[in-house]
């Protein structure tokens, strides 16, 4: 599981450069970002929700309370910046306003 996390960070990590560098040197970044966000929808998010019953149980074993909840965490942070949730969407909306 580890390894299969640490591939998924990778190629989350490639997409958010991809987006970063295209960004700064001025080039169009709108295919880079769709991109991205098909990424975090199709591959990263998915994961979340097979496994909720999972991480509870896992967080009561010694030694993955920490892990257990810092994952969570990066889903709920990574599920809102996708616009996965309410307040993601929210967020979004209010970011191209005031573009």
């Amino acid at each position: 599981m580890r390894a299969h996390h640490q591939v998924l960070g990778e190629q989350l990590s490639a997409r958010v450069s991809a987006v970063s560098a295209a960004a700064a040197a001025g080039r169009p970044h709108e295919a880079a970002v769709a991109g991205l966000i098909a990424y975090l929808a199709g591959e990263i998010l998915p994961h979340r929700r097979p496994r909720k019953h999972i991480y509870p149980a896992a967080a009561a074993l010694d030694g993955l309370a920490g892990a257990v909840g810092e994952m969570t965490a990066e889903h709920t942070i990574l599920s809102e910046a996708a616009g996965g949730s309410p307040s993601g969407r929210r967020r979004r909306r209010g970011t191209r306003a005031r573009r």
